[in-house]
């Protein structure tokens, strides 16, 4: 059956090649992620969590083979698999950062330089929580910010695959590639216990707040992962162990970036993402210099991108000049072929 392509049709701006490098940035994630699992002897165990957590992957390329093959409808099509990108890169991320855990425990805590850089930078973390737990209200309202992450990820697949703009949702996928990689990169050398922990504050010492940092079993993951092996790493207990850069932080910006040019989507998504911010120190227990890190490596993260779009797009570019060229090459020299016979040809004059 031929394939279908609705591309003009359906006015699907793309950047060509950019999904067959994210496959192939994704499969080589894949390779690192079982390497560096087998390097540093850890077990890996899907649990309950792991079918709930992979089964979208299948059902995404399913449907984008569907809307592809049989029923022809090309924005559907392309957006499930950016979609099953998309939680492919979250999830072996995530199962990179346990890996990477493992692999920092020679490095010790860098909680103190963070500590001193908040300082430096004129911060008072502990003033900042009482404030937030003094005020029930507040808390909550940072609370949602901070856990709309996943409906942020939601909102820019969904919001720039309905407005055809494949090609900013393509940049938006490598460039939060690229930050992750970054981050966990960073983090080998980084490791870091986070504020609560750092500064010796429980929940016994909070009035209002139930920050998900200490209600999630972060603070026994990192120095279970830290400590002798064998170690194993189960899907019902995925979580981000990361302090410094701050993830959150990163993909605060790169979701404004993603659907800034979406004027009924910007201003919303920024104030959502400006409680995100807010909340980060309080939520996830991060360190203001943990922000500012997270923040430069967004803003490099979309600067690559970026630039790597815009390549791919030259390098497409100059290929159809290429095509277009070469049969007007062969044509002239037809002609000229052509032209010289004839001379050849023309009879003796007496």
């Amino acid at each position: 059956m031929p394939r279908p392509d609705h591309r003009s049709s359906e006015s699907v701006s793309e950047i060509p090649g950019a999904s067959r490098l994210l496959w192939v940035l994704i499969g080589s994630t894949g390779a690192a992620a079982v390497a560096a699992y087998w390097a540093n002897g850890i077990s890996l165990r899907l649990g309950d969590a792991g079918p709930i957590i992979l089964a979208p992957i299948p059902i995404c390329l399913g449907v984008s083979w569907f809307y592809r093959r049989i029923r022809s409808d090309y924005r559907i099509a392309t957006g499930s698999e950016d979609a099953a990108q998309l939680i492919l890169i979250i999830a072996l991320a995530t199962l990179l950062n346990f890996a990477a855990a493992v692999a920092g425990s020679h490095f010790p805590y860098r909680d103190a330089w963070l500590a001193a850089a908040d300082q430096w930078l004129g911060f008072d973390w502990r003033s900042y929580v009482a404030y937030v737990d003094a005020r029930p209200l507040v808390g909550q309202l940072l609370k949602a910010g901070y856990f709309s992450i996943n409906i942020m990820f939601l909102l820019v697949l969904a919001g720039l695959t309905f407005t055809g703009a494949r090609d900013r949702l393509q940049t938006f996928l490598i460039a939060v590639w690229l930050c992750l990689i970054l981050t966990i990169a960073i983090f080998v050398t980084m490791p870091a216990g986070a504020a609560y922990s750092h500064f010796g504050v429980g929940l016994q010492d909070l009035h209002t707040l139930h920050p998900a940092s200490l209600v999630n079993r972060f603070t026994a993951l990192l120095p279970q992962m830290r400590g002798p092996g064998p170690h194993l790493v189960s899907m019902d207990d995925l979580e981000g162990l990361i302090t410094f850069p701050s993830f959150h932080t990163s993909g605060a910006i790169l979701f404004v970036w993603a659907l800034w040019p979406n004027r009924w989507l910007r201003w919303p998504v920024l104030g959502l993402n400006l409680l995100a911010l807010a909340a980060t120190p309080v939520e996830g227990a991060h360190y203001l210099a943990d922000m500012i890190g997270g923040s430069a490596l967004a803003v490099i993260s979309i600067f690559v991108a970026t630039a790597v779009g815009a390549a791919l797009l030259r390098s497409r570019e100059r290929r159809t000049e290429a095509d277009v060229r070469e049969p007007a090459f062969k044509a002239l020299a037809t002609r000229r072929a052509d032209h010289t016979g004839d001379r050849l040809i023309q009879p003796i004059r007496p």
